[in-house]
């Protein structure tokens, strides 16, 4: 029998090793085990898998990564699950050619009775993903429920958006919602009549690019009869920190510029609600301020900045009548030697801030504080967290909404009560040393985004 030519050998010999290869692959999961199991507290979990392979299969289910002893058939039950059993489970499965990891599944577990009077994730909130370089820097929400956000993205809930978008209450993307090509926007804020002012600068389709400031209509067209408004800066750039909306709705501009349309105007003006300069409106802040919020607190303006000369601190509080004189009844809590962001007003017009103390003056060397109505610090306010919350919202009950820092790379989402005692915490982990967070507080619910610059997973939490 004479040899096989060469050419056919070789295409013999790589079917045999492929058909080898094929029998002895790892093992193949038929069945995944399901994606989320919620329990009440004392009722069984369970998750089962199936898989196919060479010779025996072997189970291992993990929680974490770490694996579960006992656990290993198709099969995982959680008999009597508790609140500590709550987290991500997966199965490794191993057969004599290899092994094939499960995906991830979660167990949630509930309290007996639900959740009066807290929150709670809401499961039917499928996360959004942006790719790299995705960020969302503000949020808005009109009177009507919509939501608008802004930031450094193209896409958005698999739709193209150019760093601006709409989403319904229940966080659906607004097809309809035609929005100015955004530029470069910072911060929205919403109007009563929905219409949105921004901050940083559009792009429209004619070429023209409009900031540091506008306002969009309703529909994302550009509110061509909102007096576009020119700041300078003579000591550097222009910076517009943050804005506020009044009762009467004037707007409050506060940031870094010291002329507005040719008017001297120091680190803060008001507009009125045709983005004209409001003439009565130029309050004396000292020499060289720099303001990074501004709040309205009943009738009144408070103010977290840098204001020369500054006794004994580096950022102050201070409070404004509407006409902008200094409210000398508001006064610099002698014990705080910095105030700084988060700044929060609550409905009830009760100010917080993160402050910052000498040793030995007060319990914290830093803590998140409420203020009393002549400044000084609440005492009967006693904030649980163990550091200052990264960021901080007032929701509709007089509740806190705040994000705080965990050890890297966890950060925690938590409810503080009126008395600062912590109601709720839910720890979730970024995966980047940079992540921008920001929340969101609504009637009926809280939307809580954390955005990182890789990977943004959003997380829902409406009110129990």
């Amino acid at each position: 029998m004479s040899p096989l030519p060469s050419r056919l050998r070789a295409l013999v010999l790589f079917a045999v090793a492929s058909l080898a290869g094929w029998l002895h692959a790892a093992p193949t999961i038929t069945q995944q085990p399901q994606a989320t199991v919620i329990v009440t507290s004392g009722q069984a979990a369970v998750f089962s898998a199936q898989a196919t392979g060479t010779g025996p299969i072997r189970w291992q289910w993990r929680r974490m990564g770490g694996a579960l002893t006992g656990q290993t058939g198709p099969t995982l039950t959680l008999p009597a699950a508790t609140m500590a059993e709550v987290g991500f489970y997966d199965v490794v499965v191993t057969d004599d050619a290899g092994s094939t990891t499960s995906r991830p599944c979660r167990v949630l577990v509930t309290p007996v009775g639900g959740y009066p009077n807290t929150l709670r994730l809401d499961t039917s909130f499928a996360p959004l993903f942006e790719l790299d370089g995705a960020t969302i820097d503000s949020i808005a929400v009109a009177p009507n429920g919509m939501v608008y956000v802004c930031g450094n993205f193209t896409h958005i809930a698999g739709q193209p958006r150019a760093g601006l978008a709409r989403f319904s209450a229940d966080l659906v993307l607004d097809s309809s919602y035609a929005p100015a090509a955004a530029s470069s926007l910072f911060g929205l804020l919403a109007q009563p009549d929905g219409k949105i002012l921004f901050r940083g600068s559009v792009r429209l389709a004619d070429g023209r690019i409009v900031g540091p400031l506008g306002r969009l209509n309703s529909d994302g067209s550009l509110d061509e009869s909102f007096a576009a408004a020119e700041f300078r800066q003579s000591r550097g750039l222009v910076s517009i920190g943050d804005l506020a909306l009044q009762p009467d709705g004037k707007i409050l501009v506060a940031g870094s510029f010291d002329s507005v349309n040719s008017l001297a105007r120091s680190a803060l003006t008001r507009l009125n609600t045709e983005g004209t300069v409001d003439l009565t409106f130029n309050p004396d802040l000292g020499a060289e301020p720099s303001i990074t919020s501004v709040l309205v607190s009943h009738d009144k303006i408070v103010l977290l900045g840098i204001f020369k000369p500054a006794p004994g601190t580096n950022h102050q509080l201070i409070r404004l009548t509407s006409d902008g004189s200094r409210d000398t009844t508001f006064t610099q809590s002698s014990l705080a030697r910095d105030f700084y962001r988060p700044l929060v007003v609550d409905p009830a017009g009760q100010i917080y801030a993160a402050a910052s103390f000498n040793a030995g003056t007060f319990p914290k060397t830093s803590a998140f504080v409420r203020l009393l109505d002549d400044g000084t610090i609440d005492p009967s306010y006693q904030c649980a967290l163990d550091s200052v919350p990264r960021n901080a919202r007032a929701m509709p009950d007089g509740r806190i909404a705040v994000i705080e820092d965990d050890t890297y790379p966890k950060y925690s989402y938590g409810v503080l009560s009126t008395t600062g005692a912590l109601e709720y915490s839910h720890s979730t982990t970024a995966n980047s040393s940079t992540v921008r967070l920001s929340v969101l507080a609504a009637p009926g619910k809280t939307c809580s985004i954390l955005a990182v610059s890789r990977l943004r997973p959003d997380f829902h939490f409406p009110e129990g």
